[in-house]
């Protein structure tokens, strides 16, 4: 019973987190699409841009039909898991971000796109831990594109860039069964 309440009471710091995730999606793709509009394709950016919006508006709708009703503590797992899986299609989004920015070549715009990268894995850390599995979906998802890009094609700055990415998702996940409780 009192599991039952703290999972209902986590799940809910979940979705009182998405307000945060929305606001950062929408200013940080803005920022990310103006960055990269010189090199990445504007057709690309646009697809991507309009992704990233449903995606955005689906999570607030959701968001509001969670606060919007009473709900029973046995319904605590199904929106949790929806929650983990807006949180993996994210991770893709910004994943494919990675993808395309992954541009050596453009030391710049590399270093932007892994910038972006790795403030939205750290941002994920606060927003995303009340339930583990939308934590880790939405990391492994972001780096996964870029982490493919940098073994496959890399060279010296795009090895560094991973280490940096690797150590950060290392530390990430080895500090959230630290911050939370044992019923969680």
């Amino acid at each position: 019973m009192q599991e039952d309440r703290i999972r209902a009471a986590l799940v809910e710091l979940l979705y009182r987190n998405s307000y945060g995730v929305v606001v950062a999606n929408i200013l940080i793709s803005l920022a990310a699409a103006y960055v990269l509009r010189t090199t990445v394709s504007a057709s690309w950016l646009i697809g991507w841009l309009g992704a990233v919006y449903l995606l955005t508006a689906i999570r607030v709708l959701a968001a509001r039909r969670f606060f919007s009703r009473e709900r029973e503590p046995a319904s605590a797992s199904r929106w949790a898991w929806l929650a983990a899986a807006f949180s993996c299609v994210s991770g893709l989004l910004w994943g494919a971000l990675g993808w395309v920015g992954f541009l050596p070549q453009e030391p710049v715009l590399f270093s932007f796109t892994v910038i972006v990268l790795t403030g939205l894995i750290c941002g994920t850390v606060p927003s995303l831990s009340a339930f583990p599995p939308a934590l880790v979906g939405s990391i492994i998802a972001t780096v996964l594109p870029i982490t493919v890009r940098s073994i496959t094609n890399g060279g010296d700055i795009a090895g560094a860039y991973l280490a940096l990415l690797a150590g950060l998702v290392a530390i990430n996940l080895y500090l959230l069964p630290h911050h939370l409780p044992d019923a969680a």
